[in-house]
């Protein structure tokens, strides 16, 4: 809830020489995760259950994802928002791997 200050309010805050206190905007909040040579970032934590095919994934790379501070700016990084949404289809996992290998 954002304070409403009335008049006499912010008069007697002026008075005291003390700022009014304004709520600053959220700063954009992203999540890190190194995964072997790999970078994984997005808007929301990876889930606690890995599903299945995201298990095989690690596999495959050799390594469970680890939470970094940031990301390097590199053609390794890959923006994970929507790969839990719902079971990937085929042509999912395709692109997947064709964007890794090229990676």
């Amino acid at each position: 809830m954002d304070a409403q200050w009335t008049s006499q309010q912010l008069q007697a805050l002026a008075a005291m020489n003390i700022p009014v206190w304004e709520k600053t905007p959220k700063e954009n909040q992203y999540y890190c995760y190194k995964m072997g040579a790999y970078y994984l970032v997005g808007e929301s934590q990876l889930p606690v259950e890995l599903p299945q095919w995201f298990k095989d994934f690690c596999l495959c790379v050799g390594e469970r994802p680890v939470a970094v501070k940031a990301a390097e700016n590199s053609d390794k990084c890959f923006n994970y928002d929507n790969w839990f949404d719902e079971t990937p289809t085929a042509t999912f996992k395709k692109e997947l791997w064709r964007s890794l290998s090229h990676a």
